[in-house]
């Protein structure tokens, strides 16, 4: 079906309707994304335990399918992606955040395609902001992005172009301002777009390199705010390296062209004035990488320094002040001091892990790939603090929401702590 565009649309199924509208909400609203409102990975929940039993859950969900997609809060809303039954497509759930019961579902149609055995027709987390949420999902013949309203009603859907992957999809827009960001870096023509929020409507597209053999990346990008005034996106991929990109006008404004020999799946992010990525293949990152970004308009970007051993490959790190804390794909944390890469310590986790890492006031909470929860000490001392085993599989990044953690397996949605 060729479907038009900033219009409602026969692919948005609304599935079930059982609660009603939430409540309003000022325009300038921060937005939320992947990792939280500003990619971060930091919230503060005071009362949160560092370990817990089944009987300590305030609800948990039974999901209808399987998905690796981070849950996404607005308001009194919570929204989650999931494949039903792993047919190709994905599910958009809208729940109660304070009960778990399903308010309303859209269906989103796509075709079959391969799929990397960790990967799922739900991969890529939503973004929201007080109008929508934003949902992205692929086949290889179509990149689709759509906004739907807090009440399931779909308004307006786009198809960016092909998207041609090794191992599927999994990149997640992000909102700012009046845009959504998306990009779409894979194995035939890629391009980074910023869409109208409101319309979808393009208000500007940047053509990426690629290459037929080259890798899909899924990084997604991280807002930056230059020394000289500034807020700029910064984007990952194998075939671009690390890119500063305008975000009024999609001109590249400094650009890393030959750092990234691997894959890029880690989210860039800034401690202090650096800016810190990985590159990798396999199940192991092969370097993380810190980049100086110029001081002034005009000047280029430079390396900092690298660090080969441990490093993460799919696991955002997350950070404050000049310490920077890592979990590798294989289970070994690290801290850092940011401003140097001197090392502080390095702790075995026991396991391995695909999610990021979240920082919740002076403990990091991070969960392995059988959702074994391990919270250590955001300290320069390497010290675990709890384990909490679910024993399911999981790559999603948790969520924190008004003194909750929202935690996603592939079959369930749980949430501790009392709100």
């Amino acid at each position: 079906m060729k479907l038009p565009t900033a219009a409602f649309l026969p692919t948005f199924i609304l599935i079930t309707v059982i609660g009603g509208l939430i409540p309003a909400t000022h325009a300038n609203s921060q937005p939320n994304r992947f990792r939280g409102a500003d990619g971060s990975g930091i919230y503060s929940a005071p009362e949160l335990p560092v370990e817990w039993t089944e009987e300590d859950y305030e609800w948990t969900v039974e999901l209808p399918g399987d998905g690796h997609s981070s849950p996404m809060i607005w308001k009194n809303h919570l929204y989650l992606t999931s494949s039903d039954a792993g047919k190709p497509g994905s599910l958009l759930l809208c729940l109660d955040a304070d009960s778990g019961k399903e308010i309303w579902r859209l269906e989103f149609e796509a075709s079959d395609r391969k799929l990397h055995k960790f990967n799922t027709f739900a991969s890529s987390t939503t973004a929201t902001d007080e109008h929508h949420v934003y949902i992205a999902w692929s086949d290889a013949e179509n990149f689709q992005v759509a906004a739907v309203d807090h009440t399931g009603k779909g308004v307006w859907q786009r198809n960016l172009g092909s998207h041609h992957t090794q191992h599927g999809g999994g990149i997640s827009p992000v909102v700012y301002e009046d845009l959504v960001i998306i990009p779409n870096d894979c194995r035939g023509p890629s391009s980074l777009h910023a869409l109208d929020r409101m319309t979808g409507e393009t208000v500007w597209r940047k053509d990426r390199p690629w290459e037929a053999t080259g890798k899909t990346s899924y990084s997604t990008p991280l807002l930056y705010q230059a020394p000289w005034g500034e807020t700029l996106m910064i984007i990952n991929s194998t075939s671009s390296g690390m890119t500063a990109i305008n975000l009024s006008t999609g001109e590249t404004v400094w650009q890393i062209g030959d750092l990234f020999p691997k894959r890029t799946i880690m989210s860039p992010i800034q401690i202090g004035e650096l800016i810190f990525s990985s590159c990798g293949d396999g199940n192991s990152g092969f370097f993380l990488v810190a980049v100086q970004p110029p001081k002034k308009r005009g000047d280029s970007a430079t390396i900092a320094y690298q660090i080969r051993k441990s490093m993460p490959y799919v696991p955002t790190p997350v950070g404050r002040d000049d310490r920077l804390y890592l979990v590798s794909d294989g289970g070994i944390a690290t801290c850092i001091e940011a401003s140097t890469g001197t090392e502080i310590w390095k702790g075995n986790l026991r396991d391995t892990f695909f999610s990021s890492p979240i920082l919740i006031d002076d403990r990091i909470y991070t969960v392995s790939r059988r959702a074994d929860v391990v919270v250590f000490e955001a300290d320069d001392e390497f010290e675990i603090l709890g384990r909490t085993l679910i024993n399911q599989e999981t790559n999603a990044t948790p969520i924190v929401h008004q003194g909750r953690l929202y935690l996603r397996t592939i079959s369930h949605l749980y949430c501790i702590g009392e709100g």
